[in-house]
């Protein structure tokens, strides 16, 4: 046969699966597991994931006061007392790496069955795809829920958006900076339950939404300015642009637009394997990975500000395999590993918030 290749030993087969696994890059089947978390699709659109040397973990600047130590004096008042105080307000998050291996495995009794270059090929283009995949779902879900191994910690989304920020998330301190304290509000989210905010219908068709309502400060229009990062008017850059929901909000503010209490644009749907619906400088889209509301059957939507949130690699360590190797006595085969090495970091936690409440009353 054309195709047909001799028997090889471990280091030949090693390096021919190597090879193909490289040049397997971007010859992927279509994805079905993307779409169904994206979270991470968006991000990507919006640069929120980065990759950076790897080292004892990332960290992110935080500016978190601006002393002024500057005095005024005129001709009637020449002195004026100067603060020499010490100088604070500035610091850093700091986060941890953790590592997530998918292992590739070729059996004796594949290997053997499959001995021809071009079938040798599939089998590990089916092998690769499965390994990437499994890997992919693994890394979204940490995405939102974090990880810990040991004593290193992944914040996932729900960590560092809580609903109620003034104590610190299950796994500790964001960043290693304690939110708890007096001196720490400017490191908790924003929060706001639109409970009663969502729809009054009265008889003189005075209409309040929890969109916009003059009597709340509920509403996603103060939740919005309050996660925005930019009073300077630079179009979209430093405002939440993304804006991950339950099923249940989204119906809520498909419910407002059918209604003409919000409107949408002519276009809502986006080249990303969902519907969109845009508010102000994002969009509104739903992934089923958002959490669920301390009330059950609540609608929830994250306010998500791309500038401070980031999904980070290390760089040389995204899908990087390794040397095949021996399985263990019990297990004829070779495998190969990928490890992946990440974090998700954040340096303005409250310029990301949560809305989420009930529909209150009804519309008739």
């Amino acid at each position: 046969m054309a195709d047909a290749m001799p028997r090889v030993n471990s280091l030949t087969l090693d390096e021919f699966v190597l090879v193909t696994l490289e040049d397997l890059r971007g010859k992927e089947a279509k994805d079905n597991i993307t779409p169904q978390h994206p979270l991470m699709t968006r991000m990507k659109e919006h640069g929120g994931i980065e990759d950076r040397d790897p080292g004892l973990g990332p960290t992110e600047d935080v500016l978190y006061a601006t002393p002024s130590r500057g005095v005024t004096t005129s001709q009637s008042a020449p002195y004026a007392q100067k603060d020499e105080t010490e100088t604070t307000g500035y610091t850093r998050a700091k986060y941890d790496w953790v590592q997530r291996t998918e292992t590739m495995v070729l059996s004796n009794y594949e290997i053997t069955n499959n001995r021809g270059v071009n079938k040798l090929y599939d089998l590990v283009k089916r092998k690769r795809r499965i390994a990437t995949l499994a890997q992919q779902s693994a890394l979204f879900t940490i995405m939102w829920a974090g990880t810990t191994n040991s004593s290193e910690n992944v914040f996932g989304v729900k960590e560092l958006i809580q609903f109620d920020p003034t104590s610190a998330p299950t796994r500790g301190n964001p960043g290693n900076i304690d939110p708890t304290g007096d001196d720490t509000t400017w490191w908790r989210n924003r929060y706001k339950d639109y409970d009663t905010a969502y729809v009054t219908y009265t008889t003189g068709a005075q209409n309040k939404t929890m969109v916009e309502d003059p009597g709340s400060t509920s509403t996603m229009t103060n939740v919005w300015f309050e996660c925005t990062d930019n009073p300077q008017g630079l179009a979209a850059e430093g405002q939440p642009d993304l804006m991950p929901c339950n099923a249940v909000f989204y119906q809520q503010y498909s419910d407002l637009i059918a209604r003409r209490m919000v409107f949408a644009p002519a276009k809502d749907r986006y080249e990303l394997g969902v519907d969109g619906l845009w508010y102000k400088s994002g969009v509104i889209f739903y992934d089923s990975s958002v959490p669920a509301a301390p009330t059950a059957g609540e609608g929830v939507c994250f306010f998500i500000n791309s500038r401070t949130l980031k999904w980070v690699y290390a760089k040389g360590l995204r899908e990087d395999w390794g040397p095949g190797h021996a399985l263990s006595r019990a297990i004829t085969g070779r495998g190969w590993d990928m490890t992946t090495q990440f974090s998700m970091t954040c340096d303005s936690r409250n310029r990301n918030g949560v809305f989420f409440g009930s529909k209150a009353a009804s519309i008739s």
